[in-house]
């Protein structure tokens, strides 16, 4: 029952949504004819008083419109008229265009549909002479367009142009043109150099300014090669056994001047003389290909090609050369090494020359690779014929490599060059490796001292090819000692040999220099041996002050403490620490050997291993500094709970020692937990504890109350 009466209810509405517009629905006009009018009826079948609001739709910006009323207060039953006022704009473009008249209400909308034919009033036309054009290579040509008018006004025509290239150019995009009047513009067109060959069509049209109203024109472009390069055709003659240079004819049978890039492709003998070339349109130029001397006779082919960079063009030409042999003096090397050791100084040659074929020969000779001589500067050689040379190469100041030697005989007609390859070898070269004794050796000489000595290991490498016996002696020093004297030397072998230095502690502070001298075969040098030796006395006062400071305490199986300990030389004199321990303790330091200047400190660090048992609350660590001056003694106490570090007075005093017990130590901080931070944790670790009771019992209570209220149901 429900949905029956919302269904009825629905049909009620609709039947009385109900009203009307009657008019005229169709229009033919232009913006030169007189306006539109007309007259629309509008009818409230609703069952009650309604307030219709007219507009009209579809208009854009196309029309000029007009409606009166715009507004219809109608009652029920009632009918109203509206009126249209519309025409055309002038740059509206003609055809036929839908429009709406529309009744807007409380109780709905609805519409009547109009046609609206919007005849042609202004027109303009264009047309392109020669609407067809071909182009070459950078070529230019342009085209005549012409506007017409055909409207009852003066109009302002555009004109734009679509391309898929960018070839053309409009010399003007804007035309004034009186009414049925016409205007021409030109347009320009310039192939590119590297032209693409095919066709390109360009679109321009003419619109009359501020409308839609607009014509169409094509230009079609064929581009076609209109830039030739032209190579001779031509077969070559050559001798395989001179040099030769041939000519060949290039023409530009094109219309512009060309810029080429020639290169050849066939056998390596073939060369062109030049790599580029330059010709004015229908112009020729002469190419020049040398054929160089070869061994090879009969028919070959090759191609030459001419690349134009401007036309990104290549023109090719394949071309044929017949090569016989016309000359041929055959040169053999007869004697004469092709190893030898650069100790000979100078090599011998033979070179004999053949006159192979029937025509006698002038010859001028020569050898270059090497310094040398020949015993005769030039021959003639009768048909068959042959000739002995003798050369004497000089290699007394030549490095040892590999070396040619390159015998040539020249004519007037080819020349021919036998080469020759020489390997020289440094059979006895040595090197002595002594850059240790490049400085000066300081050493320091006192009866109160252990005698010093300086061990200085030298080598000796044999770079040659042949084995060496090497022969080494000192002289100038007598406490210099030399071992061993005799070397024996396999090429690429290296051994060393020593200088042991000892002067006596009784030997004269000074400067002293001596000679390391070694031989070899084709070898000997001198090498000084540069020694100062400085008298020395002990210092009367030798010592060290320490300061340490607690790094870090730690407290696991066993405990250890770190700590920073800062040493100091209060000595008169420079001290080389050897070695430092701490006595009953074990403990590590970093570093443990080190040099101190005088009054400079040095920070060492020390871990010190106490042990599990450990409990008291100092350590008395003593230090033992073993120098090269003495041993020094010195005794750190490390409080651990008043974290202070202070050096106290040795506890056995050695003869060399006369220094005073330095002052504490400031005092250091120790890595170690503060009791108020145990405290702190100690009353988190009972707050959380209340905590776990307290939520416990709430969760107890809970339960309990649960069960009691379940019993009593």
């Amino acid at each position: 029952m429900k949905r029956f009466l919302v269904a009825l209810a629905m049909l009620i509405i609709a039947i009385n949504a109900f009203a009307s517009i009657e008019g005229p629905d169709k229009f033919r006009a232009d913006c030169f004819s007189e306006p539109i009018r007309a007259a629309y009826t509008i009818t409230n079948d609703f069952s009650g008083k309604v307030v219709f609001t007219v507009t009209i739709e579809g208009i854009g910006n196309n029309f000029d419109a007009q409606i009166v009323p715009e507004k219809l207060e109608l009652s029920a039953g009632e009918s109203g008229t509206v009126y249209l006022f519309i025409k055309p704009c002038c740059w509206t473009k003609p055809g036929i265009y839908t429009l709406a008249l529309k009744a807007s209400s409380v109780k709905g909308d609805f519409t009547k549909k109009i046609e609206f034919e919007v005849t042609e009033s202004r027109k303009v036309s264009i047309s392109i002479e020669p609407n067809t054009v071909q182009l070459g290579q950078c070529e230019e040509k342009s085209a005549t367009i012409t506007v017409e008018n055909r409207g009852p006004i003066p109009e302002t025509i555009i004109l734009s142009l679509t391309s898929e290239t960018e070839i053309f150019e409009l010399s003007s995009t804007e035309l004034y043109v009186k009414e049925n009047s016409k205007k021409e513009a030109t347009v320009k067109m310039r192939a590119p150099c590297k032209t693409t060959f095919g066709k390109d069509v360009a679109k321009i049209s003419a619109r009359i300014k501020g409308t839609e109203i607009e014509s169409e024109a094509s230009l079609a472009v064929e581009f076609v090669d209109k830039q030739k390069i032209e190579i001779e055709e031509k077969t070559f003659e050559a001798c395989n056994d001179i040099e030769e240079t041939k000519t060949l004819r290039v023409k530009n049978a094109g219309r512009a001047r060309d810029e080429l890039r020639l290169s050849i492709e066939g056998p390596a003998w073939i060369e062109l003389e030049q790599k580029t070339l330059s010709i004015d349109a229908n112009d020729e130029a002469e190419l020049k290909l040398r054929f160089k001397k070869v061994s090879e006779e009969g028919e070959f082919k090759f191609t030459v090609k001419a690349y134009s960079a401007l036309y990104d063009k290549e023109t090719t030409k394949e071309l044929g050369v017949s090569l016989r042999d016309c000359y041929k003096v055959a040169i053999e090397k007869v004697s004469g090494k092709g190893k030898a050791c650069i100790e000979e100084k100078s090599l011998n040659y033979t070179f004999r020359l053949s006159n192979e074929k029937a025509t006698e020969i002038k010859l001028a000779l020569a050898i270059s690779g090497l310094k040398g001589t020949l015993d005769k500067d030039a021959v003639t050689l009768r048909p068959k014929e042959q000739v002995e040379v003798k050369a004497k190469v000089d290699i007394a100041s030549e490095k040892p490599g590999k070396k040619t030697l390159t015998f040539k005989a020249t004519s007037a007609e080819f020349a021919e060059t036998v080469t020759t390859e020489i390997e020289l070898e440094d059979c006895y070269a040595l090197s002595v490796d002594a850059s240790s004794l490049q400085k000066e050796i300081k050493m320091e000489v006192s009866p109160q001292l252990c005698p010093q000595s300086k061990l200085v290991v030298l080598e000796a490498t044999n770079t040659g090819t042949k084995k060496q016996e090497v022969k080494l002696s000192v002289s100038g020093m007598k406490w210099v000692y030399l071992e061993p004297k005799r070397l024996e030397l396999k090429p690429a072998e290296t051994k060393e040999f020593y200088l042991y230095i000892a002067p006596s502690v009784t030997e004269q502070a000074g400067s002293y220099v001596g000679k390391l001298a070694v031989e070899a075969t084709d070898y000997r040098k001198e090498f000084p041996i540069k020694v100062k030796l400085i008298s020395v006395t002990l210092p009367e006062k030798i010592g060290i002050a320490a300061e340490a400071e607690i790094e870090e305490t730690i407290i696991e199986q066993e405990k250890t403490v770190k700590a920073k300990i800062t040493l100091q030389n209060t000595s008169d004199c420079v001290l080389e620490v050897l070695d430092i321990n701490a006595e009953r303790f074990n403990v590590r330091f970093h570093p443990e050997t080190f040099t101190m200047d005088k009054n400079a400190s040095v920070e060492l660090t020390a871990t010190i291993y106490l042990g599990k048992g450990y409990d008291k609350n100092t350590i008395k660590l003593p230090l033992v500094i073993l120098t090269d001056r003495g041993i020094i003694r010195k005794t750190i106490v490390i409080d651990l709970v008043e974290k202070t570090v202070a050096e106290v007075p040795v506890e056995v005093p050695t003869p060399a020692e006369t220094e005073s017990p330095a002052a504490p130590a400031p005092a250091a901080q120790v890595v170690a937990m503060p009791l108020a931070n145990i405290i702190v944790l100690l009353f988190l670790a009972v707050v959380a504890i209340v905590i776990i009771i307290l939520a416990y019992y709430a969760y107890t209570q809970e339960r309990a109350s649960k069960e009691k209220k379940e019993k009593k149901k």
